[in-house]
């Protein structure tokens, strides 16, 4: 509501912070009750058919908003009024956990973690400038290597700490989390990427633009309900969604050089990253909080969200580096490449859980 009224982008801003904030709250705690819902075995099938529903609304948001965009970009937001009410009269049917006394989640860590992040999105995008201001870059470097050993520090003595560090002594765990965030490094410079192409190189229109962005999300409901129900490890669904996404990456490297490049490859590549999303997602989340006992579902697909969210940051502050304004064909290539390292990143993050899958099986 506050960002379909906001009258500068200042408050805009503020809004989609807000939203931010509902969000992190929202997707952890939806994926842990559903988890504790069901057995182990299920969990995978479970997970896809979670996944195959942000997948559709994915596949929904961009040709909704890209209408609504000609018309008046408030409306994107106002849209979001009527949904959130559908979703609070839904809750009323969730289950009400027993209460339990526990310590005041650490705040300060919390602050920490945040001032890391936004110092080091701060030094890649600064470090984009033609001559940036190198006292401010170097504090603000400071700042945020001061502030991540706070955080750890933190971490490791609260008793309620923002990142359950011990959840890392879990493998699977591990390698899930760093896997999954180094997928979303790619996948958030994709989103961005595409559209800028889309609308600044070949200058199309913002509801052409969102009819097209349906093939993606549109592969990645097929994708991950298919991954739910194979017969193949969590780790083996990471690997090929990473490799997936890898080789979309290359394909646009390789085809999307001009603004006379052909619209094929574009539309190829959307349905690779689609599937690649639907397939690696499953895996990831799969692997990753469903090898954790039942009482660290949330704790864990919060960390898992998490290092999505710091891998989207980064991924669109290196997207900005790359193109500045993205009106030029050339200054995209760096883009495609970095995709493609993404995807290929994601899947070496998941070898080592593969190696040990493998020499337990043989």
């Amino acid at each position: 509501m506050l960002a379909s009224l906001a009258p500068n982008v200042g408050i805009l801003i503020l809004a989609r912070a807000l939203q931010g904030v509902g969000a992190s709250v929202i997707v952890p705690t939806s994926l842990a009750l559903l988890l504790e819902a069901y057995p182990k075995p299920d969990h995978k099938r479970m997970i896809s058919i979670w996944a195959a529903a942000g997948s559709l609304a994915a596949a929904l948001g961009p040709v909704l908003g890209g209408l609504l965009a000609d018309l008046d970009w408030r409306l994107v937001f106002a849209l979001k009024i009527p949904l959130a009410l559908v979703a609070l009269f839904a809750a009323r049917a969730l289950p009400t956990p027993p209460r339990k006394a526990s310590p005041l989640p650490d705040l300060v860590g919390a602050a920490c973690l945040a001032v890391t992040i936004a110092s080091f999105i701060t030094v890649l995008t600064m470090s984009s400038e033609g001559k940036p201001d190198q006292l401010r870059l170097w504090v603000t470097a400071a700042l945020g290597i001061s502030t991540f050993g706070l955080f750890l520090y933190r971490s490791m003595r609260h008793p309620d700490p923002v990142v359950d560090l011990r959840l890392f002594k879990t493998p699977s765990f591990s390698f899930a989390a760093v896997g999954m965030a180094a997928f979303y490094v790619g996948f958030s410079m994709m989103l961005l990427a595409c559209a800028l192409w889309a609308t600044n190189v070949w200058e199309w229109s913002s509801a052409l633009t969102g009819i097209c962005f349906i093939l993606g999300p549109g592969t990645a409901v097929v994708t991950s309900l298919i991954a739910g129900r194979t017969n193949l490890k969590a780790e083996w669904l990471s690997l090929g969604g990473g490799l997936l996404f890898m080789v979309a990456g290359l394909i646009w490297a390789l085809s999307l050089t001009t603004e006379n490049s052909s619209p094929v490859a574009f539309l190829a590549g959307f349905i690779l990253t689609g599937a690649a999303a639907g397939i690696a997602q499953t895996g990831f989340l799969s692997g990753g909080a469903g090898a954790l006992p039942e009482e660290d579902y949330a704790s864990g697909t919060g960390i898992i969200n998490t290092g999505r969210q710091i891998g989207a940051a980064v991924g669109v502050a290196l997207l900005v580096a790359f193109v500045g304004s993205g009106d030029q064909a050339v200054s995209f290539g760096p883009v495609w490449v970095t995709i493609s390292i993404s995807g290929a990143t994601a899947a070496l993050a998941i070898l080592p859980a593969i190696t040990k899958l493998s020499s337990r099986t043989s």
